[in-house]
């Protein structure tokens, strides 16, 4: 028996509660009508079930109850803090942006080169980068790539072959030099004495030039027909007669060649590139001007 004041413990609650179970049975035993049943019922030991179902539970029973289950369910505040870390934990520092590649432009241009010979090779020019030749004299100079543009500047007494540009060749203040070139479009200013071996995807102009000769395009090299694809130029459209002067209407300033046989070797000699200034191996095939390229419309298409 518990000592006066204090509450009776779990135990003597179970204890009692089987007490009371099986003299409710015993009692059930001497009912007249169930003999035999009543006789099973008084032998037979109460198990687990029997105090589970009992709805006489004390309330010790159902308090420790709902503690436990208080304890085993997370609370909503330690849930979404858990969340909340594991998120955090998931995200990765975001990275900078690749820096940019710095080119030095020196790379991409001849400048002062006088005498001797300067060859750019294929696959040397990034894509989308101009390249700049000026203030070169008796020189061979050899841009064997795509480029952007290409601009030429006080050159004399020069040979230049310009790979293909998807944009401009600007020619300007040279004289008595040999050009190849390959372009959308080509511009000249303040030269004379030029001859110049000619793709072109739009009507040539030049300003304030005299003695220029034009002759259609005939070169190749090994990488010659995928950079006319990178500059998106189609070596079948070719315009190269069609001239437009911007200070005389007449075609005083400039003339269509017969021939390129005798202008100035065009291929390098320091150096093995596999190019040609043949008409027969040309990418871009020989076309004729028209019976009537003196009455093409002055403008520029």
């Amino acid at each position: 028996m518990p000592e006066h004041g204090q509450e009776p413990c779990l135990w003597t609650g179970v204890t009692g509660l089987l007490s009371s179970s099986r003299t409710q049975v015993g009692a059930a035993a001497h009912m007249p009508g169930t003999a035999q049943h009543n006789t099973a019922a008084a032998t037979k030991p109460l198990d687990a079930s029997d105090i589970s179902t009992t709805s006489t539970q004390p309330s010790a029973l159902k308090t420790m109850s709902t503690n436990a289950s208080l304890l085993a369910a997370p609370s909503s505040s330690s849930s979404s803090s858990a969340t909340s870390v594991s998120l955090a934990s998931s995200k990765q520092p975001s990275q900078p942006p690749p820096a940019k590649k710095r080119y030095d432009p020196a790379e991409f241009t001849f400048s002062r080169v006088v005498g001797g010979e300067r060859v750019k090779m294929p696959g040397s020019i990034p894509p989308g980068m101009p390249f700049a030749i000026e203030d070169c004299k008796d020189a061979s100079l050899f841009v064997l790539d795509a480029s952007a543009q290409t601009t030429v500047d006080a050159c004399e007494n020069s040979v230049l072959v310009i790979g293909p540009c998807e944009g401009p060749v600007f020619i300007r203040d040279c004289s008595n030099c040999t050009v190849v070139c390959a372009a959308h479009q080509l511009r000249l200013r303040g030269c004379k004495d030029m001859r110049i071996s000619l793709y072109v995807a739009t009507q040539p102009i030049i300003e304030t030039s005299t003695n220029v000769s034009f002759a259609c395009y005939e070169y190749t090299y090994p990488a010659l027909q995928d950079q006319f694809k990178a500059a998106k130029l189609d070596p079948s459209k070719n315009v190269w007669w069609q001239v437009y002067d911007f200070n005389d209407s007449t075609g005083a300033n400039w003339h269509l060649a017969d021939s390129q046989t005798d202008w100035p070797t065009r291929t390098p000699q320091s150096t093995e590139t596999g190019a040609s200034a043949s008409a027969s191996t040309s990418v871009v095939p020989h076309t004729s001007p028209s019976p009537h390229h003196h009455d093409c419309p002055q403008q520029n298409k």
